[in-house]
């Protein structure tokens, strides 16, 4: 009986780092997308020397607001590992 709940354990811990392996390539593929948007805006609008400035190196703020809206996606993706990780349930050491 133990090894039946063992292998639902294990499945069900392989089913959820999949929904979280593609809600975070979801979430980071559409913010990349709205990057790339606001790229196009910014250049098309108010020009290249705009867009310099913006995404200049020592624009915090701008780099911030990015690891915000990063930050659920890659911890997602951090969740995912550790999940689909082979061996990582919690009762591993009764085997």
């Amino acid at each position: 009986m133990a090894d039946r709940t063992r292998v639902h354990a294990t499945t069900g811990r392989l089913i959820a780092g999949k929904v979280f392996r593609l809600l975070g390539q979801i979430w980071l593929s559409l913010l990349g997308v709205l990057i790339l948007v606001g790229w196009f805006g910014i250049i098309w609008k108010e020009g290249w020397m705009r867009m310099t400035e913006v995404f200049s190196p020592f624009n915090l703020w701008n780099w911030g607001a990015i690891f915000v809206c990063a930050a659920p996606g890659v911890a997602c993706m951090f969740i995912a590992d550790k999940l689909q990780k082979p061996g990582a349930s919690r009762d591993a050491g009764d085997r």
